[in-house]
């Protein structure tokens, strides 16, 4: 009878929990969505993938990119501009990252309709394609600025560089959002230190894809261009990634990942390039730059193991 008594009392126990759990969840919007629209979301970019896997199987260096998935380019190209980690590189290309960015995008109270400018670099071109499909998904209004110039083991193969994933993946219709904005990126955002054959990889790359290459004659100039971009927008998002120079104005490295409200202790605005002007103009920022820390927040694998998406067989 005591058995018994224990039995209902554990059954009892667990329906009380599972209505609890249902009832909190159903106040907790934010979990819901993101319940709902992450699969989605990484489905997309896992069909994104497959795609440039298929294009780039022959070109990619499986000790750097092992999964083959062609997100990961040279160590050392014409367009490279600043050194970076494998690691990171390896990092940002774990599907599981799609969540991270719905998530912080939910935190901003972001809501249908609402204008999101995302401020790419090469340096990391999985995660510009996750964050425009992260943005689409939530039915956002989604505007995109990006570079060429990418640091190591970015889009930095000459055949292959930022425009042309990008224009692949959109030609597909994998994704909806084409670059309004182009710049060589390097330092100032103006292809200083790219040489004559780097410039014109970039250049070459934009024309066969279709895009216009903004210049500009020194850092303050092009800044100058994307605030005016900035106020035409007037976005509710700032969503920064990787390290472009007028984006962060060559203070990333003070600079948390994730949501950024306010800047470091006696900084100032001015300081911080677009992050600080939208900051200073009360818009949301998300930075998605020091990847393994954010993998390591979330609690993603740093060097995840994507044998099981077969990125390689579409």
């Amino acid at each position: 009878m005591k058995q018994l008594s224990t039995r209902m009392l554990l059954i009892v126990f667990l329906i009380a929990l599972a209505g609890y759990l249902l009832v909190r969840e159903g106040e907790n919007p934010r979990l819901k969505a993101l319940k709902m629209l992450y699969p989605q979301a990484q489905e997309r970019f896992l069909n994104a993938t497959k795609l440039l896997s298929n294009v780039r199987k022959e070109h990619v260096d499986p000790t750097l990119d092992p999964f083959k998935t062609g997100w990961i380019g040279p160590e050392f190209s014409p367009v490279v501009t600043t050194m970076g980690s494998l690691i990171s590189k390896r990092a940002s290309i774990n599907p599981e990252f799609v969540y991270v960015i719905i998530d912080l995008l939910l935190s901003n109270n972001i809501k249908e309709g609402d204008s999101v400018l995302i401020a790419a670099s090469a340096s990391f071109p999985a995660l510009n394609i996750m964050t425009v499909i992260a943005a689409e998904t939530l039915k956002l209004d989604v505007h995109l600025m990006s570079s060429i110039g990418s640091s190591t083991f970015g889009a930095t193969d000459p055949q292959w560089l930022w425009p042309d994933i990008e224009n692949l993946i959109y030609t597909h219709g994998v994704i909806h959002t084409r670059t309004e904005f182009l710049t060589y990126g390097g330092s100032e955002d103006i292809g200083i230190f790219l040489d004559s054959e780097g410039r014109k990889l970039c250049e070459d790359s934009a024309i066969r894809n279709g895009y216009r290459l903004i210049t500009a004659e020194s850092y303050d100039e092009m800044l100058q261009k994307k605030k005016e971009y900035f106020d035409r927008i007037k976005p509710a998002v700032l969503i920064n990634i990787g390290g472009n120079h007028t984006n962060t104005g060559g203070g990333a490295h003070l600079l948390h990942s994730g949501l950024i409200q306010k800047l470091p202790p006696n900084c100032e605005f001015e300081h911080f390039g677009l992050i600080g002007y939208a900051l200073e103009n009360d818009c949301g920022v998300i930075n998605l730059l020091n990847v393994t820390e954010l993998a390591t927040k979330w609690r993603l694998n740093v060097d995840p193991d994507l044998s099981c998406y077969n990125f390689n067989n579409f």
